[in-house]
């Protein structure tokens, strides 16, 4: 008899307390703040991934490009160095007055648009060994420098074999 008391207490009462309502705006509020965090740092994750696949795709590109130049010409063009600008990379006249193509224009235009999309500076570093070139290439981030997004280097021989 005393359950059938209680059942008729509630029934007659009519809406919340104001306890069972902040109760529930408060676990809607932490489920809402759940998932919209999550679908934040998802939509992070998905930019940071674009970010590196196109900067690998033109870091690529250059390195491809470099790679099937004539080891002569990129030993003669390409002093051993730091921070190439990837400009200086286009043309270069030789000895002998001509104008090589070293990357062309398409790649350069389309890694500058890249860069400047990402917000990251590319540097181009040139090492002489004793029958080989060494070129890597390292995408910074212009807000904090000392993070490196994507770094690839390749080796250019004499001999023609080249590793990557």
């Amino acid at each position: 008899m005393s359950t059938n008391a209680f059942m008729q207490g509630r029934n007659r009462r009519r809406g919340y307390t104001i306890v069972e309502a902040l109760i529930a705006v408060l676990v809607m509020g932490v489920t809402g703040s759940a998932l919209f965090g999550t679908l934040g740092s998802i939509k992070m994750i998905q930019n940071q991934t674009r970010r590196v696949n196109a900067l690998n795709r033109v870091g690529n590109e250059l390195i491809e490009t470099l790679r099937d130049a004539n080891y002569l010409t990129l030993s003669e063009a390409l002093p051993p160095g730091d921070n190439y600008n990837i400009y200086h990379l286009a043309y270069y006249t030789s000895e002998e007055g001509q104008t090589v193509t070293l990357i062309e224009s398409v790649v350069i235009e389309e890694m500058m648009m890249t860069c400047y999309e990402y917000r990251v500076q590319p540097h181009i570093k040139v090492e002489q060994l004793v029958d080989m070139l060494r070129v890597s290439v390292a995408f910074q981030d212009e807000q904090d420098r000392n993070r490196t997004i994507v770094r690839m280097m390749t080796e250019i021989t004499e001999n023609g074999i080249n590793f990557r």
